[in-house]
């Protein structure tokens, strides 16, 4: 960003840039929640990209979304447009795509190098699968729980065709968003990805409420 644009912004909103081998960050003062500049900047960014033909259709017109959208994409420390092409919203609730969530985890800075991904079991049976693992600064290494195809049936998420067109990425996308969830949860912002939330609600028509029923059922007759 050049000085003149800089001139133009609430003096919260300017970039803060001391340190040319890290990326831009804004401003401590900016805060929407309590500052009204800070506010009304973020309205200001939510219209454009709520405009914007290069978002995707799910965020398009949408101004609330693309606030809250934008605030996460702080927290998250990456930028909106990243964030809007790798969030959803599934049954009311945001997930995001496998691959951000690696990403996150790699640029969190913690650790010696990327995610990478270690391979055990048998490809083609139940007990194939694979676990996150990096290492720390030290050298020590750290893992991921282990993601495997039995894990998958025992647990419903392989009625997701996409576990048996592309197995081996699902089971990379699960493995990477276990690790962060283990060894460095705060990177996700309490996020979870696409196919954990799809999972997270059974969907099953009128089986949800007749579980809900039948718990509270159970509930009543302990009391």
């Amino acid at each position: 960003m050049t000085k003149a644009e800089q001139e133009v912004l609430p003096a919260e909103m300017k970039v803060e840039s001391a340190n040319t081998d890290t990326l831009p960050t804004v401003g401590a003062n900016f805060d929407p929640l309590v500052n009204v500049d800070s506010f009304e900047m973020l309205q200001r960014h939510a219209k454009m990209y709520a405009a914007s033909s290069l978002l995707p259709d799910r965020f398009k017109g949408k101004i609330a979304d693309c606030a809250i959208g934008i605030e996460m994409a702080r927290m998250l420390q990456v930028h909106p447009l990243y964030l809007f092409k790798n969030l959803y919203i599934v049954h009311g609730s945001p997930g995001i795509q496998g691959e951000l969530a690696k990403a996150l985890v790699d640029a969190y800075g913690g650790y010696a190098h990327e995610l990478r991904y270690e391979w055990v079991g048998t490809k083609g049976s139940d007990d194939f699968g694979c676990f996150a693992w990096t290492t720390t600064h030290d050298g020590s290494k750290v893992k991921g729980s282990t993601i495997d195809m039995k894990m998958a049936k025992s647990e419903g998420w392989s009625k997701n065709p996409k576990w048996s067109s592309m197995p081996e990425q699902m089971m990379q996308y699960r493995a990477a968003s276990f690790f962060a969830r283990a060894n460095c949860g705060r990177v996700l912002g309490g996020l979870q990805i696409i196919d954990e939330v799809e999972h997270a609600i059974d969907v099953t028509p009128g089986k949800g409420a007749s579980n809900l029923n039948e718990k509270l059922a159970n509930k009543k007759g302990n009391v």
